[in-house]
This record gives C-alpha cells, sequence and structure tokens, in this order.
C-alpha cells in the first residue's frame, strides 16, 4: 500500500516554476505575424549587360600573349 500524495509547499512551488518556464518557452518562439519571403536583391549592372565583343574572348585561340 501506498502513502497517500501529500503536495507540500516545495513541490507548488516546482510545479508553478515548471509551468510558468513551458508557458515562456511556447509563447516566446516563432515569428509574430504575416509569413513572407523578402523579395531577392537587384543584381549587379555588371552581370545584367551583355559583354562587348572586344572584352571576353570566346575561344583560347583568341587569347592575346
Amino acid at each position: 500500500m501506498q502513502a497517500p500524495y501529500k503536495q507540500t509547499a516545495v513541490h507548488r512551488v516546482w510545479r508553478m516554476a515548471a509551468g510558468l518556464s513551458l508557458l515562456a518557452l511556447v509563447a516566446a518562439c516563432g515569428y509574430k505575424g504575416p509569413l513572407y519571403m523578402p523579395p531577392p536583391p537587384a543584381p549587379d549592372e555588371s552581370l545584367v549587360a551583355p559583354p562587348t565583343s572586344g572584352t571576353v574572348p570566346t575561344t583560347p585561340s583568341e587569347k592575346k600573349e
């Protein structure tokens, strides 16, 4: 036979502390507000413009040494 469970003040404090900690963790997680993907950054202008014919050799034989 088991002795009846007697809740002491220490048990009550530990349960309240655990409950408040769990509540704080659950309330603090996640992003508040609408979820969205930020727009991608604009590409660099030098990457958008096509190269001119005189700046980039197309084959290894055209390289000037």
